[in-house]
Formats: C-alpha cells, sequence, structure tokens
C-alpha cells in the first residue's frame, strides 16, 4: 500500500518529527511504500506528490503545541487529493497533541468526506494494523485507534509499545533530517539528529503530559542497541546527536554501560543531553561516565528555585547541591544549561523574582526562561493561565532574566564559541519576540 505521511510544519522552529520517522520504518518494515511531505518546507509540492503516488492512507502528526495547525493540515490534504484526482481512503491522526486532545479534537475539523482515524499513544503498531485493515477491507479499528466520523465519549488510555528493542530503528532519510539542523538551539556539531533511547517516565510532574501518555511506565532500549544506533547515525554523516528522553537518567547503570560501550568504539561524534535532565538523578560517577562517553552537554531540568513550588514538583530547590552538580559538570568539560519556569501556579511575582536570581548564581552556561502553560493531558491542563497584568508582569521578569544572564561577560564569552553566521538570524529572531513580550513558552 501506498502510503504518505505529513507533518504540519509552521512556526519559527522547524522541529524533524521524530515521531513520523518511527511510524514510517515500521510501516517499510511491514512491506508498505512510504512518502513523506513537510508542509513547512514543501506543501505546495503536495498536490503533484499526491497525484504521482495516490497513497491510499494518509498520516498526520501533531505535537501538544502544534494541535492547533491541524484543521489547516488536513484542509491542505483534502485540496490536494482534490487537484490530483486521486483517492483517500483513510486519513489518520495521530502525535501527542492528539492523544491528549480527546473526542473534542473532532468538532474542530471539517467533515473529511473520508473515514478519518485517530491514534492514541504510540503509533507504529496501530498504524500498520490500520494498513493491514485497510487492506483487507476489515470494518473493525485496532486497540489505540478511535474513528472520529463517530468519536467516542471518552478516549481510551494511550497505547503504548511495551518493548523497544522489536521495533525497527527510526527512518531519518524519510524527512532529511539536515533540513531540521536549526542553529539557534546551538548544537556543538552539523549536522545533528534528534534520538530517543526510551520512553516514558514514572515520576508525575504536573506540568508535564509524559505521564499520561506512558502510563507512568519507563521503557528503555537496551544499551548495545543505543550504540549500534549512535553507529547507524553517525554512518549517515551525524556528528552529534541530541538525545530526546522524557527520563533519560533514570537507570544510571544503563547509562554508565551505554557511556563504557560508547568510549570502547572511539565514534567520531559527539551527543548531547537537550531535553532536561532531572538534577537529582546526576552523581559524581555518572557526571564522570557522561564525559568519558562523549556527551559534551547536558541541561538539567530545574524550573523552580522557589521551594514551596519545587516541593510540588518532586524537586529540590538546593541553591548548594545545584551549584555543586553545575561546578562538577563543567569541570568534567561539559557545557551546562538550565530549563526555569516562571509563574507556576501558587507562585507569586516574588517566588519568579526569587528563580531568576538564584539562577543567575548557579554558573550555568545556557538557561531557558518560559512562562508557565498549562499542557494537555498534564495534571494542571486545566490550571487558569495568569491574568493580563501578571501575564505582561511575567514577560517583562523574563526580558529582563535573559538580560541579565547573557549580557554577562563570562556567559557571553562561552556563547561566543558556539555562534556562527548560521546561528545569528535565529537567535536574534528569538531575542526579538522575548525582548518584545511574547509570552510563548520558548
Amino acid at each position: 500500500m501506498n502510503v504518505l505521511l505529513v507533518n504540519p510544519g509552521g512556526g519559527l522552529e522547524r522541529f524533524f518529527p521524530l515521531g513520523l520517522a518511527h511510524v514510517a520504518a515500521a510501516l517499510r518494515h511491514a512491506g508498505h511504500r512510504v512518502w513523506g511531505c513537510d508542509l513547512a518546507f514543501e506543501g505546495r509540492l503536495l498536490p503533484q506528490l499526491v497525484g504521482d503516488i495516490r497513497p491510499e492512507l494518509v498520516g498526520i502528526t501533531v505535537r501538544c503545541d502544534t494541535l492547533g495547525q491541524l484543521p489547516a493540515a488536513v484542509q491542505t490534504v483534502q485540496a490536494a487529493y482534490r487537484s490530483s484526482g486521486a483517492r483517500l481512503r483513510l486519513l489518520v491522526l495521530g502525535g501527542p497533541g492528539i492523544s491528549t486532545s480527546g473526542p473534542a479534537i473532532a468538532q474542530v475539523l471539517r467533515p473529511t468526506g473520508v473515514p478519518t482515524a485517530a491514534v492514541i499513544g504510540e503509533g507504529e503498531t496501530p498504524i500498520v494494523e490500520l494498513a493491514r485493515a485497510l487492506s483487507s477491507h476489515a470494518p473493525d479499528l485496532p486497540p489505540g485507534a478511535v474513528t472520529l466520523d463517530e468519536p467516542p465519549p471518552l478516549w481510551p488510555q494511550p497505547r503504548i509499545e511495551e518493548d523497544l528493542s522489536l521495533l525497527p530503528p527510526a527512518d531519518y532519510t524519510l524527512f532529511p533530517v539536515t533540513r531540521y539542523n536549526r542553529r539557534g538551539t546551538l548544537s556543538l556539531c552539523y549536522p545533528y539528529a534528534p534520538m530517543v533511547t526510551s520512553r516514558g517516565c514514572v515520576h508525575d510532574c504536573p506540568f508535564c503530559a509524559a505521564p499520561r501518555l506512558s502510563g507512568g511506565k519507563w521503557r528503555p532500549l537496551p544499551p548495545l542497541s543505543v550504540v549500534r544506533e549512535m553507529e547507524r547515525l553517525r554512518r549517515l554523516g551525524i556528528l552529534d546527536i541530541h538525545i530526546e528522553d522524557d527520563d533519560f537518567l533514570h537507570d544510571a547503570a544503563r547509562v554508565e554501560e551505554i557511556c563504557a560501550r560508547l568510549r570502547a568504539r572511539g565514534l567520531d561524534l559527539v551527543w548531547e543531553c537537550m531535553n532536561g535532565v532531572r538534577p537529582d538523578h546526576l552523581t559524581s560517577r555518572l557526571v564522570r561516565a557522561l564525559a568519558n562517553g562523549g556527551c559534551v552537554s547536558v541541561t538539567l531540568g530545574i524550573e523552580t528555585l522557589n521551594p514551596a513550588a519545587a516541593g510540588v514538583l518532586g524537586r529540590a530547590a538546593d541553591e548548594p547541591h545545584l551549584k555543586q552538580i553545575v561546578a562538577e559538570l563543567r569541570s568534567a568539560g561539559l557545557v551546562v544549561g538550565g530549563y526555569f519556569m516562571l509563574g507556576l501556579p501558587g507562585e507569586s511575582l516574588e517566588d519568579a523574582c526569587h528563580t531568576v536570581a538564584t539562577a543567575l548564581r548557579l554558573g550555568l552556561d545556557l538557561a531557558q526562561f518560559s512562562i508557565f502553560q498549562p499542557v494537555p493531558g498534564s495534571a494542571w491542563e486545566g490550571t487558569k493561565r495568569a491574568d493580563p497584568m501578571q501575564l505582561a508582569q511575567l514577560c517583562s521578569l523574563r526580558r529582563r532574566a535573559y538580560l541579565r544572564f547573557y549580557l554577562r561577560p563570562q556567559v557571553l564569552a562561552r556563547l561566543a564559541r558556539r555562534i556562527d553566521r548560521h546561528t545569528v538570524d535565529l537567535i536574534l529572531r528569538r531575542a526579538l519576540r522575548i525582548l518584545g513580550g511574547s509570552s510563548a513558552w520558548m
């Protein structure tokens, strides 16, 4: 069967659709012919592509923060089919944005005129089973899939892949990975690629949807599989790997084995923990293992330095301990970043100011200050956002935080080593958006 996978794209940032890369690998492993189209890059070519390959099944993915782009993406696909005269037999919607949205998602979509299904949870097995059912004209939807023509009153629990070692490795060729190398990420090397070595998280952070999406389970790839995947990426020309796990350091012994195997292999690449690791998982021994295994940067998911809010998040706002962790990481030669959220539920402006002031004292190389927004699927999903006056105060505080953090000579000197002519444009656009008062997450 011919299958087309569509990434809506849009926004300032261009994220490699890693979820679609995994889905594409599963479909190809099952014998299907798969094409990809990112509407941000090649949307105008979609009618010609549809006319050439005439796919019977189309899959569209959205993240929680790109859910608003879904109606336009569906309409673009519909228009491509109308202009090409091809026949679409099944439209499948998936990704975290679909899994956390609930049946209400059907109300924001115009009738497509073709059967439309939503995949709730991870998509590799459900999409293969949907393609098989379509080929055999089977009427029933597989577990993890629901119809949007008559959506159920409640979403089922997300379906997850219990054993990641049974899945084929992600397909990094369907969407050329170098196209998404945003210089504004300050990656140490280019080209880079995102990679997931485990899925899920056992921590119940109320601002995050991962517990709901993963059922509170953490599922790892074996260390040898991780190293082999990194070797495969190096053969594809990748020089830097961004680890995007929700909880990469969950099993310290596993991380140490990965690092030891990488050191023994002597791969000509580096890797970075970009998704915010928990500071309480880091020990002196683990820091040494990361440095010896080729890791060059670690971003800490600190989130808040307000003791009351930190307690709600299951973290400790222990400034001396955090300083020690940062110092150990930097002494081992790693670049250290930190993620912080301002305006968490129950926080006062003074609490947020305390987080900023303490963040400036930790010795970090990089910092990202975001303003809290409730994420669909999280425990704080229904939490009311700050009122306009509070939001204006938080935006002002965030502007001051970035200026105070990055306009220090020692930070500027370290940052300059990661900036080139390709980096400047996106960094300036980010800075102008933040300094202009945007309340966006990043």
